[in-house]
């Protein structure tokens, strides 16, 4: 992703901009669950994320990272989920 005629076939193929997304962690809350009424505030949320690393970045780097923010929030627990589980 380093060679410019790489990234210049990437911004062809994909759009400009595309080589530069390409190095980045993207994430997507997919889901957003909680609370049984919409006055109320729910007593549990849940939330389906999903998170595509580039080439270079590990997941265990990247939970490391999700570790150490809820770290400020012990109401939080997180599961970890490989694709196809």
């Amino acid at each position: 992703l380093d060679r410019p005629e790489v990234q210049a076939a990437i911004e062809r193929s994909l759009g400009s901009g595309a080589s530069g997304v390409l190095r980045r962690v993207s994430v997507n809350i997919g889901t957003l669950q909680g609370g049984v009424k919409i006055n109320m505030l729910p007593a549990e949320c849940v939330l389906e994320v999903d998170c595509r690393l580039p080439v270079g970045i590990g997941r265990g780097q990247v939970m490391n990272e999700v570790h150490a923010i809820l770290a400020r929030y012990p109401m939080v627990t997180v599961e970890e989920l490989l694709p196809g589980e």
